[in-house]
């Protein structure tokens, strides 16, 4: 029989798309699954949706809690979770009906610590879905090195918990909750940090649905956002000690996190010069290292210096395109 993988759904406000959610977890070829949703203090009817399901299925868990962000949601989710492997989607994704019996299945075949798939992105408004017929598809054999490496490039392992399986017993430690922002990429971080080999396949099998007025695409500068550089100095540290090649590259990408910033402190007026002065030392801390390395292209070189000399206006003009593309 096929071990159990635990499904952990956090929920919040999301009962207009909630049962396509889970509907699409109930449509998994792989049958031994235990779905746990977590709902994080909804006001909507996302707590009835779930207890409806729960009634129905013996092997769905329904875990209501006070709001406490997604990370505390997961959380709690792995604090319940009992199956041998652990997924996690969102409550406003849908994923393939062989997500997990194509990633589990390789899993176990290739002998790896994790697997990730190819995501498909939808925007809400153009919602188009067909489940694709998956017979052949690419599959790369990762390295811990080259693992740590894709995670920044973006372009394929990605540093999302979503589309991905996870090994339960190497999940022995929680979300760092004071994070807003990459908690869930310091979290794989982590957990490849103790891997030795991992799997990518090049099949969209996670279906990312892209709503109107995201938070990360409005440019506000508050509290939330600045938890950011604080998850790449996190990210820093777990490179200097395991993917010191790569660390470049985690430092190049907080540099440029701590421009934008600035510019949106100045763009949003903000005051708070304890914020100012922090953004201000991280850019002092790595602008020169990063610039004189030759391993940063000369495009990304110029796009820093002309957000350390012009935050404010790089910002803005940024902020303009968003809003154009998002018509």
């Amino acid at each position: 029989m096929d071990e159990c993988i635990s499904i952990i759904v956090p929920i919040y406000n999301a009962d207009k798309v909630l049962k396509r959610c889970i509907n699409s977890l109930l449509s998994q070829t792989y049958k031994n699954i235990e779905i746990i949703l977590v709902n994080d203090g909804s006001t909507d009817n996302s707590l009835n949706i779930c207890y409806e399901y729960g009634k129905n299925f013996s092997f769905i868990k329904v875990i209501n809690k006070e709001n406490g962000g997604v990370s505390s949601a997961r959380n709690y989710g792995l604090k319940k979770a009992t199956g041998k492997y652990i997924g996690f989607v969102d409550a406003d994704d849908i994923i393939h009906p062989m997500m997990y019996k194509i990633l589990i299945s390789l899993l176990k075949e290739r002998k790896a610590d994790i697997i990730a798939c190819d995501v498909k992105h939808i925007r809400e408004k153009d919602e188009v879905f067909e489940n694709q017929e998956f017979s052949d598809y690419q599959i790369d054999i990762l390295s811990k090195d080259d693992i740590f490496r894709e995670m920044l490039a973006s372009k394929k392992f990605y540093g999302y918990l979503w589309n991905k399986v996870f090994i339960k017993d190497k999940c022995n430690f929680l979300l760092d909750e004071s994070l807003h922002y990459c908690e869930d990429f310091v979290y794989v971080a982590q957990y490849v940090s103790k891997c030795n080999k991992g799997i990518y396949i090049k099949i969209p099998l996670y279906y990312y649905y892209h709503s109107e007025g995201n938070a990360t695409s409005d440019y506000s500068f508050n509290d939330k956002v600045m938890t950011l550089p604080k998850a790449y100095h996190k990210l820093v540290k777990i490179y200097e000690s395991k993917s010191i090649e790569n660390l470049i590259f985690v430092k190049k990408n907080l540099l440029k996190i701590c421009l934008n910033l600035k510019g949106r402190y100045y763009l949003n007026k903000d005051t708070r010069i304890t914020y100012l002065n922090y953004l201000n030392n991280k850019i002092e801390k790595y602008y020169y290292e990063v610039m004189s390395d030759k391993r940063i292209n000369r495009v990304e070189k110029l796009n820093i210096l002309i957000t350390k000399l012009f935050p404010k206006y790089v910002v803005k003009i940024k902020q303009k395109i968003t809003k154009i593309n998002q018509k």
